[in-house]
C-alpha cells in the first residue's frame, strides 16, 4: 500500500482534539471521513502529534497508507474538496513505507499567544486574553531557563494512563518569548521548540510563567520546579487551549512536500 505524507492546517477551537474518541469529532474522524468520500475506505491515519480538545496548528502532518497509487494533485484536489472549513490541505508527498509521522525522528514547534489590552478579542480567537501583566519582564527570564535536558513533570498532567510511567526527560531546543505591539495593547508569543512534550506541558508552562508575570505564583516556585522532576508537585497553572498552536515539525528525513496546483 503506497504511503503519502498529508501536511494540514487545523482549527482545533470547537473538537475534542486529534486522536480518535468514542461519541466525538475529532481530526482523525475527518481524516476517515475523507477517505470514504474519495473511496479509500481502508485508509490507515497516523498523526505526527496528539493534540488537545482546542488546540490548532499552522502546520499538522500525518501519514496515510491508501489502496492505490495517487497523482500528488490528484489526490490533494479530492481530499480538499472534502474538507470542512477547520481543515486545509496545506501539502502532501510520496514516502517510504516506513516513514512514519509520528515516530520518525522530529523537531515539533509551538507557539503560545497571550494578548494584552482591556477589551477581548472577538474576532481573533486564537490567544489568550488578559487585562495586566505586572511583571512582563519575567516572562524571558524563565524562558531562558527552559533549553536543555530536563524532567518537567511539574509541568505536565497525569493522562491516567500506562504513558505516565514512560521516561518524562525530554531535550528542550528552545524557548522564548517575543513581545510586540498589537491594536490596543501588547502581544506576547511564547515559542518552545522539542523533539516531545509531556500531556499537556506547553500549557502547564505559560500558564505557570503568566502566573509569576501576574504576581500570583511566586518565581522561586517556578525555578524550584524546573529542578524538581516527578519529586515536584504539579503546578496546576494550565494556559486555555485555544491560545496554542503547533507551528510546525520538522523531519530529519524530511518529506519532499509539494502543494496542491490548482492551475
Amino acid at each position: 500500500m503506497p504511503r503519502y505524507a498529508i501536511e494540514c492546517e487545523w482549527n482545533g477551537r470547537g473538537y475534542a482534539g486529534t486522536a480518535i474518541q468514542p461519541d466525538a469529532e475529532t481530526l482523525h474522524s475527518i481524516l476517515n471521513a475523507m477517505s470514504q468520500a474519495i473511496e479509500e475506505p481502508q485508509a490507515q491515519w497516523r498523526c505526527s502529534s496528539r493534540l488537545d480538545a482546542g488546540v490548532s496548528a499552522l502546520a499538522l502532518p500525518a501519514h496515510v497508507e491508501l489502496e492505490r497509487e495517487w497523482d500528488i494533485n490528484t489526490l490533494g484536489r479530492a481530499l480538499s474538496s472534502h474538507t470542512p472549513d477547520a481543515v486545509g490541505i496545506r501539502s502532501i508527498a510520496r514516502v517510504a513505507d516506513d516513514w512514519d509521522a509520528l515516530r520518525s525522528t522530529s523537531i515539533k514547534h509551538y507557539q503560545y499567544r497571550v494578548l494584552l489590552r482591556p477589551w477581548k478579542p472577538a474576532l481573533d480567537a486564537g490567544c489568550w486574553h488578559l487585562k495586566r501583566l505586572s511583571h512582563p519582564e519575567l516572562l524571558q527570564k524563565m524562558a531562558e531557563m527552559i533549553p536543555g535536558e530536563h524532567d518537567l513533570s511539574g509541568f505536565s498532567c497525569l493522562r491516567g494512563d500506562d504513558t505516565d510511567a514512560q521516561d518524562p526527560k525530554r531535550v528542550y531546543h528552545t524557548a522564548n518569548w517575543e513581545e510586540r505591539t498589537a491594536e490596543g495593547g501588547r502581544l506576547f508569543e511564547f515559542n518552545i521548540s522539542a523533539a516531545g512534550f509531556l500531556y499537556r506541558q506547553v500549557r502547564a508552562l505559560v500558564g505557570s510563567m503568566l502566573a509569576v508575570a501576574q504576581g500570583s505564583y511566586p518565581f522561586e516556585a517556578f525555578e524550584a520546579l524546573l529542578h524538581a522532576g516527578r519529586d515536584g508537585q504539579r503546578c496546576g497553572n494550565i494556559a486555555p487551549a485555544h491560545g496554542l498552536c503547533l507551528q510546525r515539525v520538522v523531519y530529519k528525513d524530511q518529506p519532499n512536500w509539494q502543494h496542491i496546483d490548482w492551475a
